[in-house]
C-alpha cells in the first residue's frame, strides 16, 4: 500500500497531463507488464502464493537492492524481508 501511496504522489508531482493514463506511469512500473512464468495458472493455492511471493521479493529487492529499504517498500519489518530474501533470492543465486 505504501509504495502505491509514493507512486500516486510521484505521478501527482511529476505528470504533465492532469488525467493519469498508463504512459504517465515511471519505465519500471511499465516495463514488465507481462505475468511471470511463475504466477501463470497451475499448481495449489499455496505453491502459487508462494510462487507470488517470491515474485513480489525479488522484484522489491532488485529494485531497493537492501533488506531495511525492500522492508520499507513492502511494509514489513527488516527481519521479515531477511529471511524471505534469503528464501527468494539467495537461494536462486
Amino acid at each position: 500500500m505504501r509504495q502505491l501511496e509514493n507512486l500516486m504522489e510521484r505521478l501527482v508531482i511529476t505528470a504533465q497531463d492532469p488525467i493519469l493514463d498508463i504512459p504517465a506511469l515511471p519505465l519500471e512500473y511499465t516495463a514488465d507488464a507481462s505475468a511471470p512464468a511463475e504466477l501463470l495458472p497451475g499448481g495449489t493455492l499455496a505453491e502459487r502464493m508462494d510462487a507470488y511471493e517470491a515474485q513480489i521479493i525479488r522484484d522489491s529487492y532488485q529494485r531497493c537492492g537492501t533488506t531495511v529499504a525492500v522492508a520499507r517498500e513492502l511494509g514489513i519489518s527488516q527481519a521479515t524481508a531477511a529471511r524471505k530474501i534469503a528464501k527468494y533470492v539467495t537461494a536462486r543465486a
